[in-house]
């Protein structure tokens, strides 16, 4: 796989995952929000990865969280990384499912 690594707006990139999610997190009830810290921006990354690598972890969380529950997408920036997070409110792993050591 060859990655088109390029600085990009991680920021424009979970604002617009959140409105293409908006209407189908409204629909089953579930409060959908995201934020990227101001300092996060410019990313070197391959957009359309990333871009599909977040929407596939938004789409399993709303397919996960009951109607009331809440998923969150947050960017940050940690030194010189930056640390993306898809939290839901779902039923997570079962731990007898999950290798050694693991938490759900």
């Amino acid at each position: 796989m060859r990655l088109e690594m390029q600085p990009n707006s991680l920021s424009d990139l979970v604002s617009d995952t959140i409105e293409s999610f908006a209407e189908l997190a409204a629909r089953q009830g579930v409060r959908l929000v995201g934020r990227a810290e101001p300092d996060v921006d410019p990313v070197s990354m391959d957009a359309q990865l990333i871009g599909r690598v977040l929407s596939n972890l938004v789409s399993n969380a709303l397919r996960h969280t009951s109607s009331g529950g809440t998923v969150h997408v947050q960017a940050v920036r940690h030194d010189d990384r930056v640390r993306v997070e898809v939290q839901d409110s779902g039923e997570g792993i079962d731990p007898q499912d999950l290798p050694p050591g693991k938490l759900a």
